[in-house]
């Protein structure tokens, strides 16, 4: 009844797109990752990594993402890319003897911004001007 109030027809899929990709010949973890570089990926994190490199006249790559590679990752079975259920754990057993142990070893590092610095130090200044321009010209309040 809703989506007739909206005016949606009744045989309209909101799962089409997904469906293009979905392989139940796969197993779980594989179709889910899949799933990811065909919809999440695209649809989301590589959209904004280029729209924010943009905005700052930055040239990003995504080199991990390329299309050979990841039809050879897939290929991989996935017992062996699930290893120990290590993130990138083939990559870095290749990478074994050749990168130091410590860079193959270390966690997960994401995309922060220094707040902590612009709050007290060096960048202490420039933070107090985007807080005065925040909150007297589009009245935010941090």
């Amino acid at each position: 009844a809703r989506r007739a109030a909206l005016g949606i027809p009744a045989d309209y899929d909101d799962y089409w797109h997904y469906q293009r990709f979905y392989r139940e010949d796969l197993p779980q973890r594989t179709r889910a990752q899949v799933m990811d570089f065909h919809g999440y990926l695209p649809d989301q994190i590589l959209t904004k990594v280029d729209r924010a490199s943009m905005a700052v006249s930055l040239e990003a790559r995504v080199p991990l993402l390329a299309t050979r590679l990841i039809e050879f990752a897939f290929s991989i079975p996935e017992h062996h890319r699930f290893s120990n259920d290590r993130l990138k754990g083939v990559m870095k057993d290749a990478y074994a003897g050749v990168l130091p142990a410590p860079i193959l070893a270390r966690g997960k590092k994401g995309f922060s911004i220094p707040l902590s610095k612009w709050r007290s130090g060096l960048l202490h200044g420039e933070a107090s001007r985007q807080e005065y321009i925040l909150k007297h010209l589009f009245g935010v309040d941090l």
